[in-house]
């Protein structure tokens, strides 16, 4: 059986893809050190609301980034990486080395 195009790319050509669209490397490398809100990472890397949500739910549907309800504020949410964020986070430190 013959595979399509799309079919036979390389997951890491996908997800290197992806995370060289717009913003996701910065808020990628942003959320190493320590969960931020939503309007923290806004502030930081001054990405306007709508990219940046879409950017967080993007990275939250490739499971590499994960919402936190605040315990003090459940109206306040943190992003934190996941484990599969935190090894791709290790994985793009080892190639900017290069």
């Amino acid at each position: 059986m013959n595979k399509s195009g799309s079919e036979k790319v390389c997951p890491a050509m996908k997800m290197l893809a992806f995370v060289g669209e717009r913003h996701m490397l910065t808020i990628i490398y942003n959320l190493i050190s320590e969960p931020m809100g939503f309007n923290d990472i806004q502030d930081k890397l001054e990405i306007n609301t709508a990219t940046l949500s879409k950017r967080l739910n993007q990275l939250e549907e490739e499971r590499l980034v994960e919402k936190i309800i605040c315990p003090a504020d459940s109206r306040r949410h943190y992003y934190s990486l996941t484990k599969r964020g935190k090894k791709l986070s290790k994985l793009l430190e080892k190639l900017s080395a290069i």
